[in-house]
């Protein structure tokens, strides 16, 4: 074997304590050389080890960040839809017709707010829905539920508003 290391010595310094490569085409430097039997093998499996309870932990939590990110990306073009029936509002001068036949500014707003709002729980819900199908724990576990969906009522409230109070800065700059 001392014969082999120093037959290799300059051929890789990286893996020369390593394996020996079993190659029975190159005799300078195999394991069928060290022992001068052409019968001897070596078979090689790989089991890895199981992960621990700390790696279990950390995947779960990995795997909930990316589908809070994913879940993010997805809610912001909720306002953006939001800000679709606005603009087609002013284009074509729905308020003002319906002011005109008696409709009263405030029930106006409020229908478009609740008409906004039933269409951002139909969001919500199939993200709680996608939640469950994938079971992450960090938003449907033990407890989460309610916090879970107080998040995203909370989200659907603040993002109509918003936007509807950016849409008029937009008309100012654009008028």
């Amino acid at each position: 074997m001392s014969e082999y290391l120093m037959s290799n010595f300059n051929e890789s310094y990286e893996s020369r304590y390593g394996a020996i490569v079993m190659d029975p085409q190159n005799d300078d430097g195999s394991i069928w050389f060290a022992t001068q039997n052409e019968n001897i093998t070596i078979q090689t499996r790989n089991h890895p080890l199981p992960m621990t309870e700390s790696q279990c932990l950390q995947r779960q939590d990995l795997d909930a960040f990316s589908a809070a990110i994913v879940a993010s990306i997805t809610f912001c073009f909720v306002p953006a839809s939001f800000v679709v029936a606005i603009v087609k509002e002013h284009e074509v001068k729905e308020k003002h017709q319906q002011l005109i036949s008696g409709v009263s500014i405030l029930s106006h707003w409020v229908s478009t707010y609740i008409w906004d709002f039933i269409s951002f729980l139909v969001h919500s819900s199939f993200a709680m829905i996608l939640f469950y199908i994938f079971g992450l724990e960090q938003f449907i576990g033990s407890g989460l539920v309610f916090p879970t969906v107080l998040i995203l009522l909370e989200y659907g409230f603040a993002t109509a508003s918003s936007t509807y109070c950016l849409t008029f800065f937009s008309r100012i700059l654009l008028c």
